[in-house]
């Protein structure tokens, strides 16, 4: 009698535990993805494409794992609100820690083990980092978690009918032709029924599910591929997992599912030596994934930053871009590219465009990209609408359809006023769940051009601001943007100037600036008469000021700040000491700025 009640105590124990460790998992689940990782979820769905749309989904499901990307895409657009999107994840992975408890019998000290897959699925998630701007498919991400469910259902009917060896093999079949539509789920699904055959000493069965498996699998890749190859066989067997060219997620995807599945299939194995351990091993356990999923979900250096500036300059969020780019730390290519965008859009370029540290960090680990993630974006609202139409409609066609490029070339269409255009554009945006609203705004002004820019000025200055001659070529590079091109618009004259000074071309700016209207106004922006005062210095020619106004403000901390360069020029904390006691302007960049070596010269001299 007593040990009934005690025992009956214990299980009533062990399940208020579980319950407690399920909702521990599932808010630091919601709260890590739908907060810290925010902008991660956000850039996910907006680089999926998902329509509804009878010929959109059709045309998907004839495609390898059509169903379970379709699916996978279904589910990824309500990242679009990342704390939704985020409960959604951590529902779903709670979900397979309650599924693998039960299915497994992780009963008493072995319930934490329930917990690891589901750990795992969440650090593949956060680890996608840069493939984001490669042909990297995102419905990976609700794949693998998708493919987790249909994996365990899989198992579940195996363990009905394992004992009949004709059920065996045309289970085996059917599991593996699902590959064509399940992908790697159903991967998943053989190893996990094959590798619980063989730790159960059922031979006969993982025999026949590991070779009959592994035969129809590769089959099902030549009914999808036909002209299967070396280079498309992964894609033929794994999509959408990532291939080789994304090695650091491809081997955390297949390393981590290898341990899950041995975790969970050989627990009969090892159950005895949990449960004759201590209590407290199963919260350490879980604070060890914890810091685990920490450890590897960190960022690159700038591109949680990046991310965020992204999505604000997406959103038409101008004044909020300028703030927090303003307030960034770190410095990279994206970030200058993205801070530029906001200085022009707030009428700031010439007034803070030195005001920040172009000492780029390169990223520690990953791959890191500087160029042609940003292009699109950066063309366009430097009033080049047409290159970034053409950089769209590449990105479009030879890397994935994504659905800001859309609705830049939407806005691209409208500002080149070929608004029939425009309009197919936004036909496709109004069968989507969450860009609806943008097309049905942007439709009303297909017939009304002077409200449209009354409400968006910016547009109107992209417009006004178009070079007049014929720009379809490729630029030479982004700071070279408005160089080559003699017909610029007047709004253009001071980036013009601008571009020659950041390339510190002093003897080219000089001339272009004495042409252009500038100096016949009273003040000229501070960065431009720092750049007179330095071409006055090299060139040891004082009277090049004469021919500008210059202020005595400026000029003296220009001085000041050459003669404190040159007086500890040999002192290693000199460029911390100038930034102090200067702070950041065209001169703390001319010598100290991206690409300084040899400017540094011409000033020692």
């Amino acid at each position: 009698m007593f040990s009934y009640f005690f025992n009956k105590t214990t299980s009533s124990n062990h399940t208020s535990s579980i319950w407690i460790y399920r909702i521990i998992f599932f808010l630091f689940t919601w709260i890590y993805l739908g907060v810290a990782k925010s902008d991660l979820l956000y850039k996910l769905q907006e680089a999926n494409y998902f329509l509804f749309d009878h010929t959109f989904i059709e045309q998907l499901l004839t495609n390898k794992s059509g169903l379970i990307v379709l699916c996978s895409r279904f589910l990824l657009q309500f990242c679009y609100y990342p704390l939704l999107g985020g409960a959604i994840i951590a529902a779903l992975l709670t979900g397979i820690e309650i599924i693998c408890h039960h299915l497994f019998k992780l009963n008493g000290k072995g319930s934490i083990i329930g917990f690891i897959p589901s750990f795992i699925l969440l650090i593949l998630q956060v680890s996608i980092t840069y493939e984001l701007y490669d042909s990297f498919d995102t419905s990976y991400a609700f794949v693998i978690i998708i493919g987790w469910y249909y994996a365990l259902l899989l198992f579940f009917l195996y363990n009905k009918l394992k004992k009949n060896l004709f059920g065996v093999i045309f289970f085996t079949i059917l599991v593996a032709l699902s590959s064509i539509q399940m992908g790697p789920a159903a991967i998943v699904a053989l190893l996990l029924i094959s590798t619980q055959a063989f730790l159960s000493k059922e031979y006969k069965n993982g025999i026949i599910t590991t070779t009959i498996g592994t035969l129809f699998v590769i089959l099902a890749a030549y009914f999808t591929i036909h002209h299967i190859t070396p280079s498309y066989f992964n894609y033929a067997i794994l999509y959408p997992w990532p291939n080789l060219f994304f090695k650091y997620i491809f081997y955390m995807t297949l390393g981590g599912h290898l341990i899950a599945i041995l975790l969970l299939t050989a627990y009969p194995l090892y159950y005895h030596i949990l449960e004759h351990s201590k209590y407290i091993y199963q919260p350490a356990i879980g604070v060890l994934f914890m810091g685990l999923t920490l450890l590897l979900g960190r960022y690159p250096t700038a591109f949680q930053e990046e991310l965020h500036l992204q999505q604000l300059t997406h959103e038409m969020q101008w004044k909020e871009l300028a703030k927090t780019a303003n307030n960034v730390k770190v410095s990279s290519k994206l970030i200058a590219a993205y801070r530029t965008i906001g200085l022009v859009t707030t009428d700031q370029l010439t007034q803070k465009f030195f005001d920040f540290d172009f000492d780029y960090h390169q990223p520690t680990f990953n791959k890191y990209y500087e160029e042609v993630v940003y292009n699109p974006d950066f063309m366009f609202y430097a009033s080049f609408p047409q290159i970034s139409y053409r950089w769209s409609m590449e990105a479009w066609t030879s890397i994935k359809e994504q659905f800001y490029i859309l609705q830049l070339m939407s806005l691209t269409a409208y500002i080149n006023e070929e608004y029939n255009l425009c309009e197919r554009y936004l036909s496709i945006l109004k069968k989507t769940l969450f860009y609806k609203d943008f097309a049905v705004n942007l439709e009303k002004y297909l017939n009304n051009e002077e409200a449209f820019y009354h409400k968006y000025p910016v547009m109107k200055k992209i417009k006004d601001a178009q070079a007049k001659s014929d720009v379809s070529g490729i630029l030479p590079c982004t700071s070279a943007l408005y160089l080559d091109f003699k017909s610029l618009s007047p709004l253009n004259t001071e980036r013009r100037i601008l571009s020659r000074l950041y390339r510190r071309e002093l003897e080219e700016f000089e001339t272009e600036l004495s042409l252009s209207m500038l100096p016949k106004e009273n003040h000229i922006p501070e960065c431009f008469q720092e750049g007179i005062i330095l071409k006055s210095i090299i060139s040891n020619d004082p009277n090049i000021i004469k021919n500008f106004p210059i202020d005595e403000q400026v000029r003296n901390k220009v001085t000041s700040l050459i003669n404190y360069y040159k007086k500890h020029i040999n002192d290693s904390a000199v460029k911390e000491q100038i930034h102090e006691k200067f702070g950041y302007s065209y001169t703390y960049y001319f010598i100290f700025g991206y690409g300084a070596k040899n400017t540094q010269n011409k000033i020692s001299d």
